[in-house]
């Protein structure tokens, strides 16, 4: 299981430690209060906290006000500086859902205090129900010298809505299905003219100092029968750490010997090894030539990826002026095994929602997004959920029984959202209610998608899997 721990802490500093800034303010500390040393509650703690209204929608906007008969002795530090509060929705305590909020004095009344924040419709892991709420105030900390005292006072909020949401168990069951992508995934690819034409990458070490082996393409033309071999060590394919691979792969469908690659790379590289140039050999690897890019986009890293049909292989490009809205994508094809190359515009699919998964940025290496088109492919939108484009950050989009499943979805300000699924090709979603696991939905976990439309949820020391229509986890065999 060592592996996994390596990949939740790479997957959680990816993730900016996903709770995010508030009005451009350092975030709270999640930490537990520090405990109270004398039985009585310490100077200046909180007399009364009063929420206005006391009940609507989630979304409501709604005013905090507190009052504090020592507001001296809470709210300010050794320096003068007002502490920040954290306004806690349902629960406190690590992983709740937790606004910091800085309360401004009143004018007229030195003991009162005001505040305004949203009503949240889900927390972390789980929506919010309609019905009663406990609101909480704590003393987040204060980050010149600590928050000492940390006053607590509660509050009662009638949630009047919630959003759409369906039960795991009532999900349909059935094989998964792609989902048309830009979204490179290193694998084996098969020839759709001559299915027993394969071809994969192998990584490897690119330094004489690593024992591995060196990068390499393994190629079949009987189906699996036998493989050939051809070495890429040489080839400008990026390098972290001594190792190199690929991160997009194609096999020309009529020409047996021309092969279509770009290594893997990494942003902390320098220059062209951040996101090598897109490569083609016509002879077998003995010479390597770059794949042209359209004009505009000459930028190593707007090259997303290479498909391939039964005629052409299409090397695909974006570039993304407005991080707001989906990328601009072109693509170059070619059906002569790179002798030429021309412009093709993208398309939808001949069946189904006319969709796309996406890198977002165009510039990011893990996040994935959904780009949808409602008039044939001219114009392109984010599919959103509660006004949010739906991004996924340790795992991907899945299209199951005709909807759209997008797991683990990511949102800085509140946490993890783990399932979502849309019925009306990514124009509308819903929440999916998925039993809690055992100790809860923990910081340093990923939720990814496992087989027949089952989740993994990867621990630190454990995987455990939650699979269609059953309502416990169970630990994966390791």
């Amino acid at each position: 299981m060592m592996r996994w721990g390596v990949l939740l802490l790479a997957l959680w500093l990816l993730a900016g430690c996903s709770q995010g800034t508030v009005d451009g303010e350092p975030e709270a500390s999640d930490a537990p209060p520090a405990p109270v040393m004398d039985a009585i509650a310490p100077p200046g703690a909180p007399d009364r906290l009063v929420i206005t209204p006391a009940s609507g929608p989630p979304g409501t906007e709604v005013t905090v006000q507190i009052r504090l008969e020592h507001p001296e002795d809470a709210w300010t530090s050794g320096t003068g500086k007002p502490w920040n509060v954290q306004l806690c929705w349902d629960r406190c305590g690590p992983r709740a859902l937790a606004r910091t909020i800085w309360p401004k004095p009143s004018a007229e009344d030195p003991h009162l205090f005001t505040s305004t924040a949203r009503v949240p419709a889900y927390t972390d892991g789980r929506r919010l129900r309609e019905g009663p709420l406990e609101v909480m105030l704590a003393c987040a900390t204060d980050y010149d010298d600590g928050c000492t005292q940390r006053p607590e006072a509660t509050a009662a909020f009638q949630l009047t809505g919630e959003l759409p949401g369906v039960d795991w168990a009532s999900l349909p069951a059935g094989l998964e299905q792609p989902i048309p992508s830009l979204v490179a995934r290193p694998g084996r690819v098969i020839n759709p003219a001559n299915p027993a034409h394969q071809v994969e990458c192998e990584g490897g070490a690119v330094v004489d100092t690593m024992p591995q082996p060196p990068p390499r393409l393994r190629i079949t033309k009987d189906g699996g029968a036998n493989w050939e071999e051809i070495s890429l060590l040489g080839v400008r394919l990026g390098q972290m750490a001594g190792m190199a691979g690929c991160r997009t792969l194609a096999l020309d469908p009529s020409q047996i010997d021309t092969y279509y690659l770009a290594g893997t790379g990494h942003t902390a590289a320098a220059e062209e090894g951040a996101f090598p140039l897109p490569l083609f050999t016509a002879d077998r690897g003995v010479t390597w030539q770059p794949v042209p890019a359209p004009p505009g986009f000459e930028r190593p890293e707007m090259f997303l990826r290479f498909t391939v049909t039964e005629a052409e292989v299409i090397a695909w490009y974006g570039r993304q002026a407005d991080v707001e809205q989906p990328p601009e994508v072109v693509g170059l094809a070619t059906s002569d095994g790179g002798a030429t190359w021309h412009p093709v515009a993208l398309g939808c699919p001949a069946d189904g929602a006319c969709l796309w998964e996406v890198r977002d940025p165009i510039y990011g290496r893990v996040s994935r997004r959904l780009m949808r088109s409602e008039d044939g492919g001219a114009n392109w939108r984010w599919a959103e959920w509660v006004g949010e484009p739906v991004t996924v950050l340790t795992a991907r989009f899945r299209l199951i029984d005709g909807g759209i499943e997008a797991i683990g979805q990511q949102s800085l300000d509140r946490g993890l959202v783990p399932l979502l699924r849309s019925e009306g090709g990514g124009a509308t979603w819903v929440w999916v209610d998925l039993p809690e696991p055992p100790g809860g939905w923990q910081r340093g976990t990923a939720l990814m998608a496992g087989p027949e439309g089952s989740l993994l949820l990867l621990t630190e020391a454990k995987t455990l899997r939650l699979d269609r229509g059953q309502g416990d986890w169970v630990i994966e065999p390791s």
